[in-house]
């Protein structure tokens, strides 16, 4: 039997079949869909979104261009940001442990506010400073090359601990892959230096255009999960939590709204190895 699970479907929905179902996960680690909810929070303070660069890959090769900032809402189905106390009260019924959710700044108070309400303690956030991110295109501001995690948990307890021990080093991109293969690794900080990847890994995301490095994405699953643990993401995209999961010794279930998506991580997701875990029933 697979050690992972794709499900296409509107994640709130889903959610509540798997609360019924009685189903549990240990975390959750997803990034949700907000450039839409970037447009409508920007416009709320008076601020032009502007247009967005990013690359794009197309039958496997890599076109740069400005993407208009409705093309990249169409892409996305929409996440309203006045639906993420649903999307707490749905996590509460199903998972155990941490739960991470990628997010940029104007949305950080958002969230922890959605948490809060809901009885999801905000512990901390952490920041992947993206050292190949996209410059500002007017050349009238700093650019942002960062994106926030924030953290949230019920009650940390022996079993739902996070595994840096408090360490407060810098993780950078030459620095993951050896953290990622120890146990208990020293000396973690809330920055991780991580560039954005192209080539092989990206055209391997079947073109969407914010896939996470598998190499981050292995890091958090390290710190955040145990081996065996089970990990939710309700916003897969093109898998690269699954791929960091399965690398780690861990089930993974991933529900995506957009079919292509689904049929990329599922993809993705056949030809990992993973190690020791029990099966998914």
């Amino acid at each position: 039997m697979k050690k992972y699970r794709t499900i296409h479907g509107d994640c709130f929905e889903i959610l509540k079949q798997m609360a019924e179902r009685g189903e549990r996960f240990d975390a959750i680690i997803t990034d949700p869909p907000y450039s839409a909810n970037l447009q409508k929070v920007k416009r709320s303070k008076g601020v032009s979104a502007g247009d967005t660069g990013m690359d794009n890959f197309v039958d496997g090769k890599k076109r740069k261009y400005v993407m208009p900032s409705d093309a990249i809402n169409d892409q996305f189905k929409p996440f309203d940001i006045d639906r993420m106390d649903e999307f707490f009260e749905s996590c509460v019924k199903v998972c155990s442990g941490w739960i991470l959710i990628f997010c940029d700044e104007l949305l950080l108070s958002h969230w922890i506010d959605a948490g809060e309400r809901n009885d999801y303690t905000y512990r901390n956030y952490m920041v992947w400073y993206k050292t190949n991110g996209r410059p500002s295109l007017s050349g009238q501001k700093p650019a942002n090359s960062c994106e926030l995690i924030p953290l949230f948990c019920k009650n940390l307890t022996r079993e739902v601990m996070w595994n840096g021990r408090g360490g407060r080093n810098l993780i950078e991109d030459h620095d993951l892959p050896k953290a990622i293969e120890e146990d208990m690794p020293d000396g973690f900080d809330s920055l991780f230096k991580c560039s954005i990847k192209h080539g092989a890994e990206r055209r391997e995301s079947g073109g969407h255009a914010t896939p996470k490095p598998v190499q981050l994405m292995e890091h958090l699953v390290k710190l955040f999960t145990k081996p065996g643990n089970m990990i939710l993401d309700p916003f897969m995209g093109s898998g690269s939590t699954g791929v960091a999961a399965l690398h780690n010794g861990r089930l993974f279930t991933g529900i995506e709204i957009d079919e292509q998506y689904v049929k990329v991580s599922e993809e993705r997701l056949s030809k990992q190895t993973d190690y020791g875990t029990k099966e998914l029933i």
